[in-house]
Formats: C-alpha cells, sequence, structure tokens
C-alpha cells in the first residue's frame, strides 16, 4: 500500500520541493538586500515568505493524509483478518475479476486502459482512473505465476512503458 500511496502523491510532493527552492533563496536573498538597505529586498522576503508559508501548509496537509490513508489501511486490513475469508482474484479470457469479503467485481478487459510494472508490483489501470485500480505484486505470487499473468495481460491489456 505504501507503493500505491507514493504513486499518487509523487507528482505533488515534486511540486512542494520546488516552494522550498524558490523560498529559501528568495528569503535569503531578501534579507540580504535589506542588510544593504535596498528596499527591494522587501519583495524578495514576501516571495520567500510566500512560498515558505506554502511549502510548510501543503507538508502538513501530505502528513496528515498519510496518516488517515495508513490508518485506515490498518483498519481494513483488520476487517479482512476477522472476516477470514481469502481474496480471489481471477483472470478469464473474457474478463476479471475480484472477490473479497465485501465485493464481487467482474470487469470486461475493455474496462481497462493499461498496466504497468513497478517496484515487482503489476499496477491495473481502469479506464476512467488516473491511479492504479488493482495491485499485485510478485512477492504475492512468486516469480513463476507473476511472469504467467504478466504474458496473459501483454494479450489482452496495453502495457504502459515502466517508470
Amino acid at each position: 500500500m505504501k507503493l500505491a500511496f507514493n504513486l499518487a502523491w509523487k507528482t505533488n510532493l515534486k511540486k512542494n520541493k520546488r516552494r522550498l527552492y524558490w523560498g529559501v533563496p528568495s528569503l535569503l536573498f531578501g534579507i540580504f538586500q535589506i542588510f544593504l538597505e535596498n528596499y527591494l529586498g522587501l519583495l524578495f522576503l514576501g516571495i520567500g515568505i510566500h512560498y515558505l508559508i506554502n511549502f510548510f501548509e501543503f507538508y502538513n496537509f501530505y502528513k496528515t493524509r498519510k496518516k488517515s490513508y495508513f490508518d485506515n489501511v490498518n483498519t481494513e486490513i483488520g476487517k479482512q483478518k476477522i472476516a477470514d475469508e481469502k481474496m480471489v482474484w481471477e483472470f478469464k479470457d473474457e474478463y476479471f475479476s475480484v472477490k473479497d469479503y465485501i465485493h464481487s467485481i467482474k470487469i470486461n478487459w475493455s474496462g481497462f486502459k493499461s498496466f504497468n510494472i513497478v517496484e515487482n508490483t503489476l499496477l491495473l489501470y481502469l479506464n476512467y482512473h488516473l491511479s492504479p485500480s488493482y495491485m499485485l505484486s510478485e512477492n504475492e505470487l512468486g516469480t513463476e505465476n507473476f511472469q504467467k499473468i504478466v504474458a496473459f495481460l501483454n494479450a489482452k491489456i496495453n502495457k504502459q512503458p515502466t517508470k
């Protein structure tokens, strides 16, 4: 689940890091200019403070969401353990299906946009989702079964280049 969370937040974390890269030099340059009694430094000081405030606001939001996400994941894992029912994934010629203790879902292959493999984890993308809808790790299946599934999916879905 850590991989799914990191993939979802990757772009926004890069953007937030840029705020820090702009904020610190602007702030330091502004302070330096004020020290030299150049009042243009106030502008750079303001820009630096603005970027740093946005950086810390986003960072706090990210930390809150991360804690909430992993709390929800742990709660769901606990519910699945209590239900004591195995999750079943089926890769049929006509459809893909997943059954767990709450849901039973069948999706035609035309419903999938693509799949990808990141860190030995298979990511299945539905047509209407930007983030992976289903994830299956090689560690869960073993290398041979994982390769069989990847070969099957190559025939059913367009694979996106590994990032």
